[in-house]
């Protein structure tokens, strides 16, 4: 009998440990993946910088993907034009960037 209840003791405090494992395995991706950015967005917005809303999972990547496939569709149709150099490359390679900027301001 009282080999039966030290094990169920055993068991009793593996499935505690784990529970606990868990449960804080779970809060810290909870703090890695939505206050620490939060935090760091609060911050900018007292610094006055702002920009889009990201969404919890994606942050602002369908975003981004939307206004890069928008931004390739306009060359495709500026493409029978002449060909224009331009030494701003930020603006091709992220034309993200630039659109924020018009919306949210510099600063």
């Amino acid at each position: 009998m009282m080999r039966i209840l030290l094990g169920l003791g055993f068991l009793f405090n593996i499935s505690l440990f784990f529970v606990g494992f868990i449960t804080t395995f779970a809060l810290y991706l909870y703090y890695i993946s939505w206050m620490k950015p939060e935090r760091t967005r609060n911050e900018l917005r007292k610094q006055g910088i702002k920009g889009p809303s990201p969404l919890f999972f994606y942050g602002n990547l369908l975003e981004m993907k939307r206004i890069l496939l928008e931004e390739k569709a306009r060359r495709g149709r500026e493409k029978g034009g002449p060909c224009h150099i331009h030494h701003d490359y930020t603006s091709s390679v992220f034309p993200y960037f630039t659109q924020w900027r018009k919306t949210y301001g510099m600063f």
